[in-house]
């Protein structure tokens, strides 16, 4: 949880950081900002979790797929 939030804060600056700075934030960040939180905190429940199901199991379930 900790990372997802660094990692929403740094994403929140570099893409809408000179909007916010400048007073011009529009009704679209309403929805813009969560979800830049949400992606990390997405990313690394699943990587979380796959990390679990390969260690359980011994083998890869997420995107396994034969080539």
């Amino acid at each position: 949880m900790l990372t997802s939030a660094v990692v929403g804060t740094i994403l929140v600056a570099i893409n809408q950081g000179t909007v916010i700075a400048g007073g011009d934030a529009a009704w679209d960040l309403a929805w813009k900002v969560p979800l830049t939180y949400c992606v990390p905190f997405l990313v690394a429940s699943w990587g979380a979790l796959g990390n679990a199901w390969v260690r359980g199991s011994g083998e890869c379930v997420l995107g396994d797929s034969e080539v």
